[in-house]
């Protein structure tokens, strides 16, 4: 699935959220708040009930986080990407961003070619034959 991962996160009123996270700097704009922001945020935290995460399950999702990160507009995503990413951002985020955000994912934002189906030709009536 592709989606474009610069669309903001909006209030229920369509207003832009704006993009708290603790990096930016004293006194900088607060930027509104991107899909892309928050999928890597919820990739690269840390949860209490994983303390045990693997050294291969970490990497995996610096991995993704970096990849997404690096993405200009858009972003193919993978099934098992999907999952992982719903699952922690539903651990990390309130309930209005995770609602914005599983929107966003489920439904494709640009137009994959490779999936676009060909409108095939109508079929051609054949003339009635008389029966015997």
């Amino acid at each position: 699935m592709i989606v474009d991962v610069t669309q903001l996160i909006t209030d229920l009123d369509g207003k832009p959220m704006e993009d708290k996270r603790p990096d930016h700097k004293k006194g900088d704009d607060i930027p509104d708040l991107t899909l892309k922001a928050t999928l890597t945020s919820c990739l690269m935290a840390n949860f209490d009930d994983e303390k045990d995460l693997s050294g291969a399950d970490k990497l995996k999702r610096f991995n993704l986080a970096n990849k997404i990160n690096k993405a200009e507009t858009t972003f193919k995503f993978g099934g098992e990407d999907l999952v992982l990413i719903k699952k922690l951002v539903a651990k990390a985020c309130a309930i209005s961003v995770t609602g914005r955000v599983f929107n966003m994912l489920e439904e494709e934002s640009v137009a994959d070619p490779a999936k676009e189906e060909s409108v095939a030709d109508p079929p051609t009536e054949e003339p009635e034959q008389d029966l015997p």
